[in-house]
Protein backbone atom coordinates (compact mmCIF):
# COMPACT_ATOMS: atom_id res chain seq x y z
CA UNK A 1 0.00 0.00 0.00
CA UNK A 2 3.06 2.68 0.68
CA UNK A 3 2.79 4.96 -2.38
CA UNK A 4 -0.59 3.59 -3.72
CA UNK A 5 -3.14 6.87 -4.87
CA UNK A 6 -6.13 5.55 -3.38
CA UNK A 7 -4.28 6.45 0.01
CA UNK A 8 -4.94 10.10 -0.48
CA UNK A 9 -2.49 11.88 2.21
CA UNK A 10 0.20 14.25 2.14
CA UNK A 11 2.50 14.71 5.22
CA UNK A 12 5.61 16.62 6.68
CA UNK A 13 7.32 14.09 8.30
CA UNK A 14 10.33 15.21 10.90
CA UNK A 15 12.30 12.00 10.78
CA UNK A 16 14.44 10.94 13.85
CA UNK A 17 15.27 7.48 12.90
CA UNK A 18 16.85 6.32 9.24
CA UNK A 19 15.25 3.83 6.99
CA UNK A 20 17.04 2.24 3.95
CA UNK A 21 15.31 4.82 1.97
CA UNK A 22 15.33 7.29 4.23
CA UNK A 23 17.98 10.53 3.43
CA UNK A 24 19.41 10.37 7.26
CA UNK A 25 18.12 10.24 10.82
CA UNK A 26 17.61 14.03 11.30
CA UNK A 27 15.76 15.45 8.31
CA UNK A 28 11.93 17.16 7.48
CA UNK A 29 10.38 15.73 4.60
CA UNK A 30 7.55 15.78 2.85
CA UNK A 31 5.68 12.33 2.61
CA UNK A 32 2.37 11.93 -0.12
CA UNK A 33 0.63 8.67 0.32
CA UNK A 34 3.59 6.38 2.02
CA UNK A 35 6.45 6.52 3.87
CA UNK A 36 8.98 7.02 1.27
CA UNK A 37 9.60 10.77 1.17
CA UNK A 38 9.28 12.34 -2.24
CA UNK A 39 11.30 15.26 -1.26
CA UNK A 40 13.68 15.42 2.29
CA UNK A 41 16.18 18.04 3.84
CA UNK A 42 18.69 17.22 6.22
CA UNK A 43 18.51 19.09 9.28
CA UNK A 44 21.72 18.75 10.72
CA UNK A 45 23.95 21.23 8.44
CA UNK A 46 21.62 23.92 10.44
CA UNK A 47 22.42 22.94 13.81
CA UNK A 48 19.04 21.29 14.30
CA UNK A 49 19.48 17.89 16.26
CA UNK A 50 15.47 16.81 16.80
CA UNK A 51 16.54 13.98 19.31
CA UNK A 52 20.12 14.48 20.42
CA UNK A 53 21.78 11.57 22.13
CA UNK A 54 23.44 13.67 24.36
CA UNK A 55 19.78 15.97 26.02
CA UNK A 56 22.27 18.40 27.11
CA UNK A 57 22.85 19.38 23.53
CA UNK A 58 18.89 20.22 23.47
CA UNK A 59 18.77 23.50 25.40
CA UNK A 60 15.72 25.06 24.13
CA UNK A 61 12.21 23.97 21.75
CA UNK A 62 12.29 23.85 17.73
CA UNK A 63 9.02 25.76 16.85
CA UNK A 64 7.80 24.19 13.21
CA UNK A 65 6.24 26.11 10.25
CA UNK A 66 4.27 24.71 7.68
CA UNK A 67 3.05 26.27 4.80
CA UNK A 68 1.13 25.20 1.55
CA UNK A 69 0.44 27.81 -1.39
CA UNK A 70 -2.13 26.53 -3.67
CA UNK A 71 -1.84 29.23 -5.92
CA UNK A 72 2.24 27.95 -6.68
CA UNK A 73 1.10 24.33 -5.14
CA UNK A 74 4.22 24.18 -3.31
CA UNK A 75 4.63 23.36 0.54
CA UNK A 76 7.48 24.85 2.44
CA UNK A 77 8.63 24.18 6.05
CA UNK A 78 10.76 26.02 8.45
CA UNK A 79 12.21 24.65 11.84
CA UNK A 80 13.92 27.13 14.08
CA UNK A 81 15.45 26.88 17.64
CA UNK A 82 13.25 29.10 20.54
CA UNK A 83 10.85 30.57 17.69
CA UNK A 84 13.16 32.48 15.76
CA UNK A 85 12.69 31.74 11.95
CA UNK A 86 14.79 31.21 9.01
CA UNK A 87 14.31 33.27 5.58
CA UNK A 88 14.87 30.63 3.73
CA UNK A 89 12.37 26.90 4.19
CA UNK A 90 14.12 24.17 5.16
CA UNK A 91 12.08 22.23 2.69
CA UNK A 92 10.23 23.57 -0.56
CA UNK A 93 8.69 20.99 -2.61
CA UNK A 94 5.73 20.78 -5.28
CA UNK A 95 2.69 19.44 -3.75
CA UNK A 96 -0.52 19.61 -5.99
CA UNK A 97 -3.47 18.99 -2.84
CA UNK A 98 -6.65 18.79 -5.35
CA UNK A 99 -4.38 15.82 -7.06
CA UNK A 100 -3.56 14.22 -3.87
CA UNK A 101 -6.43 14.68 -1.50
CA UNK A 102 -9.29 12.28 -2.12
CA UNK A 103 -12.31 14.01 -0.96
CA UNK A 104 -12.99 17.55 -0.13
CA UNK A 105 -12.58 17.70 3.11
CA UNK A 106 -9.34 17.52 4.66
CA UNK A 107 -7.66 16.33 8.47
CA UNK A 108 -5.27 17.61 9.80
CA UNK A 109 -3.38 15.58 12.44
CA UNK A 110 -0.11 14.56 14.34
CA UNK A 111 1.76 11.97 14.37
CA UNK A 112 4.41 10.15 16.03
CA UNK A 113 5.92 6.72 15.90
CA UNK A 114 9.69 5.64 16.33
CA UNK A 115 8.84 1.85 16.01
CA UNK A 116 11.03 -0.18 19.01
CA UNK A 117 12.54 3.13 19.98
CA UNK A 118 11.14 5.15 22.48
CA UNK A 119 11.24 9.12 22.02
CA UNK A 120 9.19 12.20 23.86
CA UNK A 121 7.58 14.34 21.52
CA UNK A 122 5.67 17.73 22.60
CA UNK A 123 3.31 20.31 20.93
CA UNK A 124 3.23 22.78 22.81
CA UNK A 125 1.23 25.42 20.60
CA UNK A 126 -0.10 25.07 17.45
CA UNK A 127 -2.11 27.81 14.89
CA UNK A 128 -3.82 27.20 11.30
CA UNK A 129 -4.76 29.60 9.07
CA UNK A 130 -7.10 28.14 6.23
CA UNK A 131 -8.27 30.57 3.35
CA UNK A 132 -11.37 29.55 1.52
CA UNK A 133 -10.59 30.34 -2.03
CA UNK A 134 -13.41 30.38 -4.98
Amino acid sequence: MDGNPANGFAAVELDTVKQPYDLDDNHVSLDVNGVRSTHAASLTPFGIQLAPIDTTVNDGFYMVWVNYDGASQRVRAYVAKNGTRHGVALLDAPLDLSAVLLDKRAYFDFSASTGVKYQFNCVPTWNMTVERLP
